[in-house]
């Protein structure tokens, strides 16, 4: 498993100036987390965690946000969304029947103090002919349909489910 937390514009209009002078002030906090802008998006990522174990990402997650949480909900005024990224390796899973990952009660509380979301993804590293043709298959191959049909309700509802599969985006 490996955890980043990346640091996005909400708006088209925050400049590449303003995202490298957070950068800057993160490193003031803590030393050596930002190195530069990606090259091909206009964002960044700090290495959070990098382990086998769960737990590791659970205490690591909570340890930054009580280090830089303020600082997260400052910049958020400056239209910069803050994200908990989790991938999850086929050699992390394999040995298990079922992957469980709980959120501690102590790190909700803090992502929801702080304004950070999270996203798991699972990446799946098997024959593709399994899952299907395509780069979206999130559900089972024939489930298509029912998958559109309760995102269409769900955002009826003023929700929407997002389905990850492999990183790829929803179905």
């Amino acid at each position: 498993m490996y955890t980043v937390i990346h640091f996005y514009p909400t708006k088209k209009n925050v400049s590449e100036k303003v995202l490298q002078r957070i950068g800057e002030q993160l490193n003031q906090i803590l030393s050596g987390s930002f190195d530069g802008l990606s090259p091909r998006y206009k964002a960044f990522g700090v290495a959070v965690a990098d382990s086998p174990l769960w737990w590791d990402h659970l205490g690591k997650m909570e340890a930054f946000l009580k280090k830089c949480g303020p600082f997260i909900k400052k910049i958020r005024k400056t239209s910069v969304k803050t994200q908990f990224s989790v991938a999850v390796w086929r050699k992390d899973y394999e040995a298990y029947a079922a992957l469980g990952l709980p959120l501690s009660l102590e790190l909700i509380n803090a992502l929801a103090k702080f304004g950070v979301s999270i996203a798991v993804r699972i990446y799946y590293a098997g024959d593709r002919r399994k899952l299907g043709e395509g780069r979206r298959k999130s559900v089972p191959l024939g489930k298509e349909r029912e998958l559109k049909k309760a995102n269409r309700a769900l955002r009826e509802g003023g929700a929407f489910a997002h389905f990850l599969h492999r990183g790829y985006g929803p179905v």
